[in-house]
This record gives structure tokens, sequence and C-alpha cells, in this order.
């Protein structure tokens, strides 16, 4: 024995098979991406605050969490879109006007991984109405 190292080359199979538990492993540890978070929240949002109202997100962004456990911090404007009395929970009880722009709005919503480790969102709180 020469004490050579031996090399053996990996068949192309196996080399996919390698990545691709890799990458899902990856992705399961990874947060919701910037576009899951802003349609979760157009969904809340059209869920809280009814129609006649368009939602701007000026920014978002995580905030505390852990491996099972994310807070998306999502910031909002509201555009309205055509006079209404609200009558939903967010806005319940106010008038807006065709044209108004609301600022300063804020959300966090949790997310938190389920039995699969897929991210889901399981619930969120109004921080601040925007005025």
């Amino acid at each position: 024995m020469s004490g050579a190292i031996e090399v053996k080359r990996i068949k192309a199979p196996l080399l996919i098979a390698l990545c691709i538990a890799l990458m899902s492993s990856f992705l399961a540890c990874t947060a919701p991406t910037d576009q899951r978070i802003a349609s979760d929240f157009n969904g809340v949002f059209s869920k809280e605050a009814g129609h006649g109202l368009t939602p701007v997100i000026t920014s978002s962004g995580p905030g505390e969490g852990d491996s099972d456990n994310i807070y998306a911090h999502i910031k909002f404007d509201v555009t309205v879109s055509s006079d209404v009395a609200m009558s939903t929970a967010w806005f319940a009880g106010r008038s807006l006007k065709r044209g108004q722009k609301l600022t300063g709005g804020e959300v966090v919503m949790l997310y938190q991984k389920d039995k699969s480790s897929q991210w889901k969102l399981t619930s969120y709180e109004l921080k601040r109405l925007p005025q």
C-alpha cells in the first residue's frame, strides 16, 4: 500500500439527490419571503378594513423570534378610493372621503412553523391605526 487516498466519483443522480436534500433543509430554515408577508398582509387588511381602501406597505421587516416563531412588522399607509362610512373592525365608526390618505399604520404578524416545518401566519395585531 502506497498510502495514497482513493477518490471516488459521485454519480450524477446521487449528487442531484444530495443537492435537493440540502436545499429542502435550507428552505425549511428560512423566514417567510417578503412577497409572502405582503400577500398575507393584504389578506389581513381586506378582512379587517373592508372595501374602498387601498393599503400601501411603506416598510416591512423581521422582529424578534426564534427557530419556530417569527414576527413580521408591517408599516403601511392607506389611500381611500371612494367615500365610505366604515363599519368593519379597524376603521369602525369612521367616515372616510375619496382621495384621503391615512399614514402611520403598523401591524405585527406572527408566523409559526407547522408540523411539516412550513411557516404559517397564526396571528396578527394592529399596533397603530393610520391617521
